[in-house]
């Protein structure tokens, strides 16, 4: 059967490609893992930042950030998405998802302003929300302990954590070890 060999990593670099293929052909040309691979959901922290690592080349530009919520908040006074840089500067942020945010499915959120990548490097996308009962979004399984222990000496983590924030900050605080982070899936289109 034509594609059965497996030699080296030919089998996991095509399901890679066939991911990207597939998450273009969605309109998403950047997440912070496959959707596909993405199989639990995990409620929010009252006023915790989360940031996921994301790969962005020179020349994107993020219009909106995606995200799926997978159960509904209530009574929510702030829900926002952004963009950091990897030193934890904000770059993009979208307006208040709070209503969108108490329904399910796939989300979409505006940015205030188009933010075009000047220089491919690690970025992250980032998360907050703050209300009466936090929506259920979206995420991979891998915990903040779990990402610490994937970080290679003072290399940025592939996820982090920032508590009591009333909104997303102007500078994050992107540090490896944040316990309480998670990594929900946010797409870039």
């Amino acid at each position: 059967m034509p594609g059965a060999e497996i030699i080296g990593g030919t089998q996991a670099a095509d399901a890679i490609q066939r991911a990207g293929i597939l998450a273009r052909a969605q309109g998403i040309f950047a997440e912070t893992a496959p959707r596909w691979a993405m199989s639990a959901g995990s409620i929010l922290l009252d006023g915790a930042v989360n940031y996921a690592a994301v790969a962005l080349l020179a020349g994107d530009v993020i219009t909106n950030l995606n995200t799926v919520v997978t159960t509904g908040g209530v009574a929510l006074t702030l829900s926002k998405l952004g963009v950091y840089d990897k030193l934890g500067n904000r770059l993009a942020l979208s307006a208040d998802q709070g209503a969108a945010w108490q329904a399910t499915g796939m989300m979409t959120a505006a940015m205030l302003a188009p933010y075009a990548v000047l220089t491919s490097d690690l970025y992250y996308f980032a998360v907050v929300s703050k209300g009466g009962v936090l929506p259920t979004m979206l995420r991979n399984a891998v915990s903040g302990v779990t990402a610490a222990l994937s970080v290679i000496g003072s290399k940025p983590p592939p996820l982090s954590a920032q508590a009591g924030q009333t909104d997303l900050p102007a500078t994050g605080t992107i540090v490896a070890g944040s316990a309480t982070a998670f990594g929900v899936w946010i797409g870039a289109s």
